[in-house]
């Protein structure tokens, strides 16, 4: 799954690198036993035409991390007990789901898939790369807040432009009066044009805020410099995202079926982005919205008439119209990656009106819907480093 040799690059993982690239070059110990726990992963893997491996190493990330989501998916149900077989046969059907998971009288298909949410930047690619492009700019005294009021739609800036035009500008700053300033009143400092400066590259527009380090790491090398604009989240976006996901693996890849499947399916979902609860809620049972009325005399609103409602759009729903009954679970995995497998389990969300019920599936924390229609929680039964059999540190 890795290249075998000498690596000397301990080096931070740059914004444009690609998940393979980081993990096949970083250097150390610790990144050692992660490619080693990879390996071993994959060597119970039946994986006969290594379409899987050759999915797993390229330097896309979008083709990388669903190939390793599929290979944690499999060692985790291996490490719980289960036989597991890949893309198993369905009576009398062409299509295959990811695995058929098997331990003693208690079976069920499992889908795995990635949504790649969370990124909706103007031309991402080109973001990135102008952001390790100012990374590699060398100041001793200042960092920079970095906004882009105008990015081009394709391609990126030159390297050198940049670095040269940013490292004469924070040359003519002087430490010690943006420190006094940035101690005195940091607010004011930030709103302050005499920090500030905008540059013009091409079709883009870079805009800095300089911000003075602390005198004890005035001078420090290999010190990241940029400190890049925060993404606005998207909700909608992204709960549009999921369900398309949802949509792909329960009901478009089976929609032929005239039956229910013969056993429990669940969709085991990895997760770009981190997605709070709110948005979890929303996208399995329907966007929650706030509604209320007017009186018509006044035209005010009539406070106890004010109620939170759920609109019938999410991926499950349930009476007259069903929707999603074929999706019994969801294994949701919030930013999951191949050095963090420890630190977490998935987090299980059933399905209260499945055509084929999941009655629970420890040791995972489980959302579900009590006999009074609230969402409640199981707590988890076990931590992932026991479960993976791995120290909790990681491997």
């Amino acid at each position: 799954m890795f290249d075998e040799y000498e690596r000397d690059n301990d080096g931070y993982k740059k914004r444009a690198e690609s998940l393979y690239n980081f993990l096949n070059r970083c250097a150390g110990a610790d990144w050692d036993a992660v490619r080693r726990e990879t390996e071993r992963w994959y060597a119970e893997f039946d994986d006969p035409d290594r379409e899987l491996l050759g999915r797993f190493r390229k330097n896309k990330d979008e083709q990388h991390l669903p190939a390793w989501w599929e290979l944690y998916v499999h060692r985790l149900f291996v490490c719980l007990g289960y036989e597991v077989t890949i893309h198993p046969e369905l009576p009398g059907r062409p299509e295959k789901p990811d695995f058929l998971v098997t331990r003693g009288t208690e079976s069920l298909y499992v889908e795995a898939t990635t949504a790649f949410n969370g990124d909706y930047k103007v031309n991402p690619q080109g973001q990135a790369w102008v952001e390790d492009f100012i990374d590699s700019a060398r100041n001793p005294d200042f960092r920079v807040d970095v906004e882009f009021p105008t990015v081009g739609a394709a391609g990126w800036p030159a390297r050198n432009k940049i670095v040269e035009r940013l490292e004469a500008w924070l040359a003519g700053l002087d430490w010690a009066e943006a420190r006094a300033a940035w101690d005195e009143n940091c607010m004011a400092y930030m709103d302050s044009p005499r920090w500030r400066c905008q540059q013009k590259h091409r079709d883009w527009v870079i805009e800095y805020l300089a911000t003075p380090v602390q005198s004890e790491e005035r001078g420090r090398s290999k010190r990241r410099i940029a400190m890049p604009p925060t993404p606005t989240p998207n909700f909608s976006k992204d709960i549009e995202k999921i369900r398309a996901k949802l949509d792909e693996k329960g009901g478009n890849k089976y929609s032929s079926l005239d039956q229910p499947l013969d056993k429990p399916l669940v969709v085991a979902l990895q997760l770009w982005h981190h997605v709070d609860e709110f948005e979890l809620r929303n996208v399995l049972f329907g966007t929650e919205q706030v509604e209320w009325l007017v009186d018509n005399a006044t035209g005010s609103v009539v406070p106890e008439s004010i109620r939170n409602v759920r609109v019938p759009d999410g991926h499950w729903r349930p009476s007259f119209d069903p929707r999603g009954t074929r999706i019994s679970g969801v294994l949701f995995g919030n930013t999951f990656s191949a050095y963090s497998v420890t630190s977490k389990l998935p987090e299980l969300w059933l399905n209260p009106w499945a055509a084929t019920p999941l009655p629970g599936l420890e040791p995972f924390q489980t959302r579900y819907v009590d006999d009074n229609s609230n969402l409640a929680t199981r707590e988890a039964t076990d931590t992932a480093a026991a479960v993976l059999k791995l120290p909790p540190e990681g491997p």
